[in-house]
């Protein structure tokens, strides 16, 4: 067996697309992230800010820990597609993505469910 095609790196650094399925009816929308996977660079380096910061929020708000771990997702997310606002379509925007996931912890949910199974970043 090739050691190389053991290497996971560059796919889980590509990502991988994640149909978002509404919190509201449980139905997949329109709305697509670009997911990196666990063993992307992003990722591990985000893993390693949101253990240190969860540390120092010892007596946190439940709104500052949620704002934490929503940009801590969101650092998981390298695209996206089928968003608007007001109307027009949206692009790409962290902001924008972290007031998601703040307000909508579910996707947060669907997010590291996604990044976390491997298999969505395989390719075959």
């Amino acid at each position: 067996m090739d050691i190389k095609s053991l290497y996971t790196l560059e796919a889980h650094e590509s990502g991988s697309e994640m149909n978002i399925i509404s919190p509201i009816d449980g139905k997949p929308t329109e709305c697509f992230l670009t997911v990196s996977g666990v063993d992307s660079r992003a990722w591990r380096e985000a893993r390693l800010v949101f253990e240190r910061e969860i540390i120092k929020l010892n007596n946190a708000s439940e709104s500052e820990r949620a704002l934490l771990i929503a940009t801590a997702q969101a650092a998981a997310v390298i695209g996206w597609r089928g968003f608007d606002n007001e109307g027009k379509p949206l692009d790409f925007d962290r902001a924008f993505l972290i007031e998601l996931l703040v307000e909508s912890p579910s996707i947060g949910d669907q997010v590291e469910r996604f990044k976390e199974n491997r298999l969505n970043f395989t390719k075959g």
